[in-house]
C-alpha cells in the first residue's frame, strides 16, 4: 500500500507483545507516535478501526460515483 497516496492516513496501531502461558490473555494496544507508542485501551482500538473503515469506503465510494449523473441530480 503507498501511504503516500492513501486519502485516510492513520498513525499505527499496533499490538504489544504479551507474555502468555495457558492462562488467559488482555491484548494490550498501543499508536505509533515519532520516537514513541502511546498505550491505548481496547475500545479505542475499536473506534479506530471502525473510523478507518468508514473513512475508506466514503473515499472508495466517491470515486466510483464521481461524475455520475445520478448522484449529481
Amino acid at each position: 500500500m503507498n501511504s503516500l497516496t492513501t486519502h485516510y492516513r492513520r498513525s499505527q496501531l499496533i499490538a504489544l507483545p504479551v507474555p502468555g502461558g495457558k492462562a488467559k490473555v488482555e491484548y494490550c494496544y498501543a499508536v505509533n507516535v515519532p520516537g514513541d507508542r502511546e498505550i491505548v485501551t481496547h475500545s479505542f482500538a475499536e473506534w479506530a478501526v471502525g473510523d478507518f473503515n468508514r473513512q475508506k469506503e466514503t473515499v472508495l465510494c466517491d470515486k466510483l460515483t464521481a461524475g455520475s449523473k445520478i448522484t449529481t441530480e
